[in-house]
């Protein structure tokens, strides 16, 4: 399985392999993909209420209930799949917010998920390499660069040289760290769901949650 795995990945990067998979990346289509992604974020928003319906209160959020309850939107074994699943657990034992005198602090589930409501789709950067053993040895994940819509509150973020070397968003196609906000999707003929964070993304995020106790 492990061989079919390398071999179907070698026809990918040919461009040999499914249709949906081996568009060009000077293709990419922004509107299109805008209307992909909100589709899909209304799909995962659906997906993580029933998730948090199914799981009988008091017990953790499992990585096997996410990939039970969020087939349709999360990829299963993804990093996404244990992001989440730790996330649902802290929002079931925490709830989404909490108060702390007169300031509200946000959990990590809402702000990414305000984060993902607020950010659109501004270009591809192919496929995203794994480097690590996977059970899924035919996955294959593409990163999708995103603009965050966010007003001044990340602007120190991505304006910080290390971070990004600068901000920028790199040519259609092309991966490049320390860039641009990516996030990671499987798309094939179920559509598309959701895989991972670029660390670049995941750093605004842990910006935004760090932000509220300043």
């Amino acid at each position: 399985m492990k061989r079919l795995g390398v071999a179907r990945r070698q026809l990918l990067l040919a461009g040999l392999a499914a249709p949906w998979l081996c568009t060009p990346a000077w293709a990419f289509d922004r509107v299109a993909a805008g209307e992909r992604y909100r589709a899909w974020l209304a799909q995962f928003h659906a997906d993580i209420a029933t998730t948090l319906g199914k799981v009988p209160r008091g017990e953790p959020v499992t990585a096997a209930d996410v990939e039970r309850w969020c087939e349709r939107s999360v990829a299963p074994g993804s990093r996404a799949v244990q992001n989440l699943a730790e996330w649902l657990t802290v929002a079931r034992r925490d709830g989404m917010s909490r108060s702390g005198g007169e300031i509200v602090y946000h959990g990590p589930l809402r702000l990414a998920l305000r984060l993902m409501t607020s950010s659109i789709p501004a270009g591809q950067g192919g496929l995203y390499p794994e480097v690590s053993p996977s059970k899924y040895p035919d996955r294959v994940l593409t990163v999708w660069y995103m603009h965050i819509h966010a007003g001044e509150h990340l602007a120190p973020y991505f304006e910080n040289p290390k971070r990004f070397s600068p901000y920028r968003l790199p040519p259609d196609g092309q991966l490049a760290r320390s860039a641009y906000p990516f996030l990671l999707f499987e798309d094939g003929p179920a559509g598309l769901r959701f895989g991972g964070f670029g660390q670049e993304w995941y750093g605004a995020l842990q910006y935004a949650y760090d932000l509220q106790f300043h």
